[in-house]
């Protein structure tokens, strides 16, 4: 199913944000960058192609960097590909069904290679395998299904491992990344079952999504100095994991990055991260500890939901922006004691209100947060109010509270977030202070009893459907 998301989330990136294309004889080029083209595809009548590493376009020379998902693959009548030192990755895919690709003459002990570029290895390969010297790209999909292979040797002069390479290679049990690689592709070790130790040297910038994703075995790893960011899912389902080392340089950590660790019992966020993705560490339910840094200015969605043994967490003055049900399932939320007039605050942060609560809610002086999803549900919540000390009001805060009348937002309010009082159909006055300067989408929709609202001139974002198509819109 992962895979199937995958292909259908870069079909739709693709549709959204089209390449500029150009042809130059039987060959067709994208623009990446400023610089830098990659090759699509080729004419499938294609028999020889020799690829240069500087492409001229309308007078302007480009770099050759890389060569595109299935970019030959209908090319049955190809015998010889000369591929530039400049590329750096190839996409899988690229030359099966090439007649260089079935020619069983062009692979050597049970590989296939094209200018020490390694492009596949036989699924039934078993044992080890040394990639050859020189080799300076390991293709996408290289080793995908080599069930048998148990170890790899990766030789300096590699740049880089490509998307999948070794996906579900599930009997490989260590792997050791040469200085030469600079990056990790997407599910390059993804569900290598039996990986239980892995070194990433210092000259790897960056590991992509679900990178070690569904490594079951995998005991521990240090992230070097020299990453920069940690990719969505780029270890979750390692549930083996007991502890990591996040360096100092990782500024964000993704999506799912770690979600399902079910053995790691601390971790230690750096001064350099400013985000924490959503589900980030969702279920990982051995955690009874973490410190959040003050350069995290947001926390996603459900980023701790499911840590059953966090007891506690320190969220600093840094943090803006709490996602709904961050905490969610943890034991900070399940434990009675911490929930006071049935409330939970963590550090000046109003993370959740018990969805019983009636009447008329304070939030207490100095809270500088309210979580998302705070009081979803409240539905016999009357009315509100927030101090002045509030700066950050998250997504869907109030969706749902369909008795809330009335609610005041205070200038310290800069944006009203995505969904904020959906659904707050009894609600017939808000106040919007001169500090608000977006409304996100869907803020205000569904809050049927809603005829007019006056938002003042320093609002410059109005989201969709912000409000219901029949209220009054009142400009100050």
């Amino acid at each position: 199913m992962k895979k199937i998301l995958t292909i259908i989330a870069l079909a739709i990136s693709a549709m959204t944000v089209m390449a500029e294309e150009f042809k130059i004889g039987k060959l067709t080029f994208e623009i990446a960058t400023p610089t830098t083209v990659g090759l699509s595809h080729a004419d499938g009548d294609i028999t020889k192609a020799f690829l240069s590493e500087t492409i001229d376009y309308k007078g302007k020379s480009y770099t050759l960097t890389y060569i595109g998902l299935e970019a030959f693959s209908d090319c049955s009548s190809l015998i010889s590909v000369t591929i530039p030192n400049s590329v750096t990755s190839i996409g899988w895919g690229a030359f099966e069904g090439t007649a260089l690709y079935e020619n069983p003459a062009n692979w050597e002990n049970g590989a296939l290679y094209i200018d020490n570029c390694l492009i596949k290895v036989d699924k039934g390969f078993a044992g080890h395998f040394r990639i050859k010297e020189n080799t300076r790209v390991i293709s996408a999909w290289a080793f995908n299904g080599c069930r048998s292979l148990t170890s790899v040797t990766i030789p300096n002069s590699v740049k880089e491992i490509g998307e999948e390479a070794f996906y579900e290679c599930s009997s490989l049990t260590s792997v050791t990344i040469p200085n030469s690689v600079t990056s990790i592709g997407s599910e390059a070790f993804s569900d290598c079952s039996s990986l239980t130790s892995v070194t990433i040297p210092n000259s790897v910038k960056s590991i992509g999504d679900y990178a070690f994703g569904g490594c079951s075995s995998l005991t521990s790893i240090t992230i070097p100095n020299s990453v920069t960011s940690i990719g969505k899912e780029a270890f979750g389902g390692c549930s083996s994991l007991t502890s990591v080392t996040i360096p100092n340089s990782v500024k964000e950590i993704g999506y799912e990055a770690f979600n399902g660790c079910s053995s790691l019992t601390s971790v230690t966020i750096p001064n350099g991260v400013t985000s924490i993705g959503e589900d980030a560490f969702e279920d990982c339910s051995s955690l009874t500890s973490v410190t959040i840094p003050n350069s995290v200015t947001s926390i996603g969605k459900e980023a701790f939901e499911g840590c059953e043994s966090l007891t506690s967490v320190t969220i600093p003055n840094g943090v803006k922006e709490i996602g709904g049900w961050a905490f969610w399932g943890t034991a900070l939320y399940e434990n009675p004691a911490n929930w006071e007039n049935g409330a939970l605050y963590i550090d000046d942060c109003l993370i959740r209100v018990d969805e019983g609560f009636a009447g008329h809610f304070r939030i207490k002086e100095n809270t500088r947060v309210i979580a998302g999803g705070a009081f979803r549900g409240c539905t016999s919540l009357t009315s509100i109010t927030i101090p002045n000390s509030v700066t950050s009001i998250g997504d869907r805060a109030f969706y749902g509270c369909s008795s809330l009348t009335s609610a005041t937002i205070p200038n310290s309010v800069t944006s009203i977030g995505w969904a904020t009082f959906n659904g707050c159909e009894s609600l017939t006055s808000v106040t919007i202070p001169n500090s608000v300067t977006s409304i996100g989408d869907w803020a205000f929709d569904n809050c049927s009893a809603l005829t007019s609202v006056t938002i003042p001139n320093s609002v410059t974002s109005i989201g969709e459907e912000a409000f219901p198509s029949h209220t009054q819109i009142i400009r100050q």
